[in-house]
């Protein structure tokens, strides 16, 4: 039986309903519940061409996004 992989979107589809004003605790949080969950992924948010906000999950590169991650992986769409 395969393993079923599971991806929480929380700070990415999430931001289409507060414009990714997660605010820095907030998206730290999240962040740490779902390592601790054992969910495998978690999508941080998008990056943008924009001023980097740490209250936001909008980023301006992937470096940024790696420095919030230890061990989860990140699935970011590139917005132009």
């Amino acid at each position: 039986m395969e393993k079923i992989r599971v991806l929480d979107c929380t700070l990415r589809d999430g931001g289409y309903a507060n414009n990714w004003e997660f605010g820095k605790e907030c998206i730290l949080d999240i962040k740490e519940a779902v390592e601790e969950s054992g969910v495998e992924f978690i999508e941080m948010g998008l990056i943008q061409d924009i001023a980097y906000n740490p209250d936001r999950t909008i980023f301006d590169s992937p470096e940024r996004v790696g420095g919030l991650l230890m061990k989860v992986t990140a699935m970011l769409y590139m917005v132009h």
